[in-house]
């Protein structure tokens, strides 16, 4: 019996690339090596490309900036500005450089841009009365050279200071930075944290037993061969599993990863490029449940990315299992410069109808039921099948792409009714929010949405549609956060839905406060702004008043940041919403005298809820 037919040749000739020196890569179709983005001494990642996002992957590398802004961005090659924007979130400031090639260079979370760019964001912002604007520019209608000053570097859009950088073919497909001239220093291994064994069907067993078992290795990560597994049955496994580059030990997604059953490669996944219309497929290649997020050890078919190889090789050919018998399964996981860790798992197989006798578990331990119930806990769902019912109280709601669901596998969402605790209404009631009803426990271990999927919102909706004052909310350890409107799949339908994304515990609410608006500095008097710091970089002139902060925020619904409007003095002013900050920012224009000043300020929350401020304030030269 053959298991792996259906393994393409490519996997078996696939090698992870690896160097041991950290110069930079030729740059795509030039032979040139690019400059490096930042002018900083020290070159650390905070972030790597394809790691996990929300739905999504991460299409870049982040470039830490000692947890300071204002450092000088440089053009990487000659080329030609195609694309400025400004949003609250997201990229925040971002600037698109392209190449003759077509390669595009992307710098996000920027704090300022030269003179030039600066100028034209600020006529346009003026202009339109919006923060948010975006330019497009005709190839050769701004040129840069290699080196030119674009930017300084900042936090805007984003939790932190840091340098987001990309490298997008001219297909507009992201391609792995380190590939393409922008490669670190790495001498850290990777480190494999936890190995999960997941079974398939309901009739698997793993060490004679029911449910998942998980592996968890020391500080240093697991090493070498470990303990025997014993298996009935087709089984799945997951591994977490994190890199890091330098001494700052920031936790980076390893470049490649290789799965081999008794020395064939069963699967491979290599991070080197994919389109942003493939995001949705991240959720099939990572497991998520009760906290827990690890890599899937195997390829699913929706996987149609770039280095992926492989299939379910865990299945064997019919779906029954590994052949009986003793197996070694080798997981190995590697970095750009070829630093890499590994481990092997002795998997031994007793057959698909017996639950047999085998070694001791050794390190390996079996998830427990966390509600004492016995059995297996509802919620641990298996991401492979429905294992209990109505167990636990839970109803089943189940998706497939063959009844027009978005979603790109079958799965199931585990619902049942949930009564606020004191601690929960009390949160509540901090934000201004108003619980209606009983709230709803939703559970998956596997979510393949690829756009947004209406589920129930419970018992606790009340009103009418279309009154912004109600939303889904979800509670988590820092209280309730907005989750969503509600509204119905069709106009005949009563019942109220959301788009779910993500395990939680939820209630519809009712926002009837609004947002607060601070007093501008540290609120501890008159707000006095002097004189903006001097000029240090050619061709960036800063502010000639100090940029000030004034406090935003709402604790139910949040900002709707289109709403918000400031005037000084009686004449319109745009202001930066710093929303990760629950603030915004003010910019006085360069021609504002010494002395007093009023400045006005109105904003709304999602749920309609007004808020407005008048803030006195005096420049002193």
């Amino acid at each position: 019996m053959k298991l792996f037919d259906s393994l393409p040749t490519l996997l078996l000739s696939m090698v992870v690339a690896c160097s041991c020196a950290a110069a930079p890569a030729a740059d795509p179709g030039t032979g040139a090596a690019p400059l490096w983005p930042l002018d900083l001494g020290t070159r650390y990642l905070t972030s790597n490309f394809m790691e996990y996002r929300p739905g999504r992957y991460h299409a870049g590398i982040d470039l830490k900036t000692e947890s300071r802004t204002g450092f000088v961005v440089r053009a990487v090659r000659d080329g030609s500005i195609v694309r400025l924007r400004c949003t609250p979130t997201a990229y925040g400031r971002a600037l698109y450089l392209q190449a003759s090639d077509g390669a595009t260079y992307v710098y996000a979370h920027l704090e300022r841009f030269n003179d030039d760019l600066q100028k034209m964001v600020k006529d346009a912002q003026a202009a339109s009365g919006r923060y948010r604007t975006e330019f497009y520019f005709q190839p050769g209608e701004i040129p840069v050279k290699a080196g030119d000053v674009l930017a300084l570097s900042g936090q805007s859009g984003t939790s932190g200071p840091h340098l987001h950088f990309e490298v997008r073919n001219a297909a507009q497909r992201p391609l792995n930075p380190l590939d393409h001239g922008f490669a670190v220093e790495d001498r850290h291994p990777p480190v494999i944290r936890t190995l999960r064994a997941i079974p398939v069907t309901p009739a698997a067993r793993i060490m004679g037993e029911e449910g998942n078992w998980f592996l968890a290795g020391p500080e240093g990560g697991l090493a070498g061969t470990l303990d025997t597994l014993l298996l009935s049955g087709p089984v799945a496994f997951t591994a977490g599993m994190v890199d890091q580059a330098d001494i700052r030990a920031h936790r980076l997604e390893p470049r490649s990863m290789e799965v081999k059953l008794d020395g064939r490669p069963v699967y491979q996944c290599v991070n080197t490029a994919y389109a942003f219309t493939d995001n949705s497929i991240s959720r099939l290649e990572w497991y998520e449940a009760n906290g827990v997020r690890e890599r899937w050890l195997f390829r699913r078919p929706g996987v149609t990315l770039p280095g992926r190889a492989g299939g379910s090789w865990h299945l064997g050919s019919a779906g029954e299992g590994l052949l009986p018998g003793l197996h070694h399964l080798e997981i190995s996981a590697s970095d750009h410069q070829g630093n890499s860790a590994r481990v092997v798992v002795p998997l031994l197989v007793d057959g698909p109808d017996g639950n047999g006798s085998g070694p001791a578990a050794g390190s390996w331990r079996r998830e427990v039921d966390a509600s004492g119930e016995g059995g297996r806990d509802p919620c641990l769902p298996n991401p492979f099948f429905v294992g209990f019912g109505g167990a636990g109280g839970w109803d089943v709601l189940e998706f497939s792409p063959e009844r027009g669901d978005p979603v790109s596998e079958s799965c199931y969402v585990l619902v049942r009714t949930w009564t606020p605790d004191a601690a929960a209404l009390a949160a509540a009631a901090r934000q201004g929010l108003e619980l209606s009803g009983p709230g709803v426990e939703y559970r998956t271990a596997f979510w393949p949405a690829t756009a947004a999927v209406g589920v129930p919102a419970g018992q606790g909706w009340r009103g009418e549609f279309g009154d912004s004052r109600a939303g889904m909310y979800r509670l988590g350890e820092g209280g309730w956060s907005y989750a969503g409107e509600l509204y119905r799949k069709a106009v005949e339908d009563s019942l109220a839905v959301f788009s779910l994304s993500r395990s939680g515990t939820y209630a519809v609410g009712f926002d009837g406060k609004g947002p607060f608006i601070g007093a501008g500095g540290d609120g501890a008097g008159d707000l006095v702004v002097r004189p903006g710091p001097p000029g240090t970089v050619p061709g960036i002139t800063p502010a000639r008043w100090e940029v000030f902060a004034v406090a935003l925020e709402d604790l139910g619904s949040g900002i709707r940041v289109e709403s918000l409007t400031a005037s000084l003095d009686g004449r319109p002013l745009v202001v930066e919403p710093d929303t990760p900050r629950d603030r915004f920012l003010v910019e006085l224009p360069d021609d504002t005298a010494p002395g007093p000043h009023r400045l006005e300020v109105r904003v709304e929350d999602q749920a309609g809820n007004a808020g407005s401020r008048i803030i006195p304030f005096t420049c002193v030269e």
